[in-house]
């Protein structure tokens, strides 16, 4: 009897609270994956790609099944590169090898408009906007694209070149070239403006990586990694003179900082992660442009390898990968957010909590997972016990959950489940079900108990029949056809049954023996 109300109390909160969560639509119908990349939130929609066998659609979400759509289609060699939010409209550039394609794209009117086909011969990797005009990196070239002539501009030809970033309006990248060494130079978007800031290192090998331009406290920094001696890799400044460029910190053998999941700016600081070539630990730094506000904060032994890093009511919160826990710095110290010794004794054995760490609608959500109930999503507080569960997805597999992005109404995620596979998913935290509780019915099943089938009354609509054992775990779905169900493959036991079709939901239980 126990176990019999604790399904009923499951599917009851389900009903009532599991619609802020939800499938927007089953891309690739059945178990099967949707290969789908976020390409970023525009007020209350999500621009994505979704690959295809000819390529890839750039499809646009306002969060509805109906709302979701193919906007355009590209072909495999068609790579997506960038998107600019220009006002009430997004332009995205695409490199295909042969040209530099443009596009706007108006979410409002769910409209997509090409706004240039330059033909370059080269691909481009990077591009950027600097006082209205588009500029591309390709390999050894920094070219100026101009739009409504559908041309270009070369604007120098230097060795190879890497990153493409904006500072004081002016173009900074790195330039290596094995005569030369590995440079800093920067431009204003001509050829005579373009000049070699200063020679980082006499020495250039093949490979270095993303320098992760960043602008902190009105200056450039930037991570050099050109496997070269101490003193010369590790982290950098400039202000645009060669005096004014210099080496911050020896992060020598350092990989590439992981610098897209593990930093934030938060005032005129730069918190990140230095993270160790080939080994499974990091340290949590932090930088404000100078030697002296040059740190490493996080003093443990092995680091705590933070991701994830993320603003929320003043302070820098980040989900450590070593100690599967969310922690909080305030530039000097690292602490431990929540009590999980009463996330265990709650929840079960072995809790992790923060994946996926994200500010949102004024509250801190992840997805956390407990052997229990899977992965599921987190609303967390700044409070030890400030914390609570929603557990959408009963069961211990749950939910995985990634490319978790924020628009203005919605959560938008990549959700993954046994029953629909990798899928678009929101989360609406304003959501209001109290009409569903209104729209729950409740019906009787027979024969009960039962052994092969059991049979639904005559008056229950088409529409999807869910079994559910004891913990709340789905373990059989179909669609109602004949409103008779086999349960024959099930193991004896107490089932609860939700039956879901014309804006309504019935539950029930049953024995099978």
């Amino acid at each position: 009897m126990k176990n019999l109300l604790t399904v009923l109390l499951t599917i009851t909160a389900l009903l009532v609270y599991g619609q802020d969560i939800k499938l927007v639509k089953d891309l690739t119908p059945g178990s099967e994956s949707s290969a789908i990349t976020i390409i970023r939130a525009s007020g209350e929609k999500l621009l994505f790609r979704l690959n295809t066998t000819a390529g890839w659609d750039l499809m646009i979400s306002d969060g509805t099944s109906a709302g979701t759509e193919v906007l355009h289609s590209f072909d495999t060699d068609d790579d997506f590169i960038r998107s600019f939010e220009q006002g009430a409209k997004v332009t995205l550039f695409i490199s295909n090898g042969s040209h530099a394609l443009g596009y706007e794209v108006d979410p409002v009117q769910n409209t997509v408009t090409q706004i240039c086909n330059i033909q370059l011969d080269v691909w481009f990797d990077e591009v950027v906007l600097m006082k209205g005009d588009y500029y591309i990196k390709a390999g050894f070239y920094l070219i100026r694209l101009n739009i409504p002539a559908n041309t270009y501009t070369l604007v120098a030809s230097l060795g190879q070149l890497y990153g493409l970033a904006v500072y004081n309006d002016e173009l900074y990248t790195l330039e290596g070239d094995f005569f030369d060494g590995l440079s800093l130079y920067k431009s204003d978007g001509t050829q005579a403006g373009t000049v070699r800031v200063k020679t980082l290192s006499g020495t250039f090998v093949s490979g270095s990586k993303n320098p992760n331009f960043t602008e902190v406290n009105g200056k450039l920094v930037f991570t050099v990694y050109n496997d070269q001696e101490a003193g010369e890799d590790g982290l950098w400044v400039t202000d645009g003179t060669s005096s004014g460029t210099m080496h911050l910190e020896d992060l020598y053998k350092y990989e590439s900082f992981d610098f897209d999941k593990g930093s934030v700016v938060l005032g005129n600081k730069l918190y990140f992660n230095a993270k160790p070539e080939d080994l499974g630990y990091g340290w949590l730094y932090v930088t404000d442009g100078t030697k002296a506000g040059t740190r490493r904060i996080d003093q443990s032994e092995d680091g705590l390898l933070p991701v994830r890093m993320t603003v929320y009511e003043g302070q820098v919160y980040f989900y450590s990968m070593i100690e599967r826990r969310i922690y909080t710095t305030d530039g000097n110290t690292v602490s431990e957010v929540y009590n999980y010794p009463a996330i265990t004794a709650q929840y079960g054995d072995e809790a992790t909590l923060g994946d996926q760490l994200i500010a949102f609608n004024n509250k801190l959500y992840s997805f956390g997972w407990t052997n229990v109930n899977g992965n599921e999503l987190w609303e967390c507080g700044t409070g030890a016990n400030d914390f609570k569960q929603y557990d959408f997805f009963p069961g211990q597999d749950g939910m995985a959950a990634e490319q978790v992005t924020a628009g203005d109404k919605y959560l938008f995620f990549i959700g993954n489940t046994t029953a629909t596979g990798s899928e678009l998913y929101i989360f609406d935290p304003n959501a209001t079900n109290s009409s569903n509780a209104v729209n729950t019915i409740a019906l009787t099943v027979s024969p009960n108990p039962t052994r092969d089938f059991i049979q639904l009354p005559d008056d229950i609509p088409a529409g999807i029949v869910e079994i559910l054992d004891i913990s709340g775990k789905s373990v059989l779905k179909r669609r109602n056809i004949d409103n008779t169900v086999d349960v024959s493959v099930l193991p004896t036991g107490i089932y609860g049954i939700r039956i879901s079709g014309n804006q309504k939901t019935y539950i029930s239980k049953f024995v099978k023996l």
